[in-house]
């Protein structure tokens, strides 16, 4: 028996229904939440006293450290006034009062500029609950749409790095 003709007319049936499902736009904004899992010590002094756990990255020691993490884009164009991007970074504090500061780069060695954002959460009493601060990024550097951008995050002692969430308001390709 030969079931060479029955999987031909299957593929075709699927391959016409497949054909009209209607195609959707692209989003009009789209959000996205980062866990700092994914990131990393900026440099090797910056590793020792850094802890990653479930609730994120904790500076364990009485001196600044700093992380580095990746930050997923899939704008169709760079970020302009119109077609901008928010990130907030969610924090704690520990047992001391403490703060983080972080700058956002976008761009890399290949682009012709680097486009940076900083802000910081100020000081922030000890034990208090977790809370967040903003970046707008309203920059790009127009050389390029398709390039890398990446955050640079500085602790004080004991604070927690607990994750960021990216709001972009354009055109993306997500539908």
């Amino acid at each position: 028996m030969n079931k060479h003709p029955v999987f031909i007319a299957a593929l075709a049936l699927g391959v016409a229904a497949a054909a009209s499902i209607p195609m959707t736009a692209h989003a009009a904004s789209d959000n996205k939440s980062f866990s700092p899992m994914g990131c990393r010590p900026l440099t090797p002094t910056d590793a020792a006293g850094l802890a990653f756990d479930t609730r994120g990255i904790i500076n364990t020691t009485t001196v600044d450290k700093r992380v580095i993490c990746e930050i997923d884009k899939d704008y169709e164009t760079w970020y302009t006034p119109t077609n901008y991007a928010t990130i907030a970074i969610w924090y704690k504090p520990g047992a001391v009062d403490g703060s983080v500061s972080c700058t956002f780069y976008r761009g890399s060695a290949a682009s012709a500029a680097m486009t940076t954002t900083t802000g910081s959460s100020g000081t922030v009493p000890a034990n208090s609950g977790s809370s967040y601060f903003y970046l707008t990024l309203d920059s790009y550097p127009s050389d390029f749409t398709g390039i890398g951008q990446n955050i640079v995050c500085t602790l004080t002692s004991k604070m927690i790095l607990a994750h960021f969430y990216l709001i972009e308001n354009g055109s993306t390709n997500t539908p």
